[in-house]
């Protein structure tokens, strides 16, 4: 096949994966009724994940692969990551983080203009610096809105933060293909490589039902299919073969935090007829 028709095949293969994932998420976020608190920590749990995928996604396109799935992915969670900027903003009381957040505003436009920008070794630059801006910006808003918990979040935040791993080990993946290979990438791959294998290893501690163990199965399966090429960077087919790699373990991801807020909505709903 042509690099042209591969690129198409591949893509074309990875949109119906994450639309796929999408799918679930969103039903995760609307259709199971969530506490504010949730929701607010949600929206800054995805911004953060959107940090990741949408600079990931034009590394892909300079690069010229998974064009399709690159292009379609830097438009939505731009749009989305503005979405959570803006509701955040609407819902946070907090005077520092409202600061926060307006200067994290203020970087997400910064971005969206140098990723509307033909590919350029410059440009890439300041996406890298500029997404990890926001990054530390929607790791500052978690962190405040980590409180008492329910017993089933906290597997369901270490689920989320895989979510986000994934997307990260992507992007700094291709950022070396790309030519950015300086330790301090290579220092926040083998990091957040080691982030994903005890993310890996609580999920599997985690007492699942049998219809879910499958899943969690074949996440470690994938995981160890992926690893090798997060460790291992190099040239070839291989950026392609990581991109739809990212985009299975997400989808697989996404199931388990479908279950999980299912749990919670569950406890939830357990506790307020308990006090009536």
């Amino acid at each position: 096949m042509t690099k042209q028709v591969l690129d198409s095949v591949f893509g074309l293969l990875c949109v119906g994966l994450l639309t796929a994932a999408a799918s679930v998420n969103l039903y995760a976020s609307s259709a199971v009724e969530l506490a504010p608190e949730w929701q607010k920590r949600k929206a800054a749990e995805e911004l953060a994940l959107y940090s990741q995928s949408i600079v990931k996604g034009y590394f892909y396109m300079g690069k010229g692969l998974n064009s399709i799935m690159a292009k379609d992915q830097i438009e939505r969670h731009t749009e989305k990551m503005g979405d959570h900027v803006d509701y955040l903003s609407e819902v946070i009381v907090d005077v520092e983080l409202r600061d926060l957040l307006r200067f994290l505003a203020f970087k997400q436009e910064e971005l969206s203009r140098t990723l509307d920008q033909p590919y350029s070794e410059d440009n890439a630059a300041l996406a890298l610096q500029m997404s990890d801006v926001i990054l530390a910006g929607a790791e500052s808003i978690i962190r405040h809105l980590r409180g008492d918990q329910h017993r089933h979040q906290n597997m369901l935040h270490v689920l989320e933060h895989q979510r986000y791993l994934v997307e990260r080990m992507t992007k700094l993946y291709i950022a070396s293909i790309a030519g950015f290979q300086n330790l301090d990438i290579v220092n926040q791959l083998q990091d957040a490589v080691k982030q994903y294998d005890d993310g890996l290893n609580k999920i599997e501690a985690y007492r699942y039902p049998y219809y879910q163990r499958d899943d969690v199965v074949k996440l470690r399966q994938r995981w160890e299919l992926a690893k090798r090429f997060y460790t291992d960077v190099r040239e070839g087919e291989l950026p392609r073969k990581v991109f739809y790699s990212a985009a299975v373990m997400e989808r697989i991801l996404n199931k388990l935090v479908r279950y999980q807020y299912n749990l919670e909505r569950d406890a939830r709903e357990q506790e307020s007829v308990a006090n009536l």
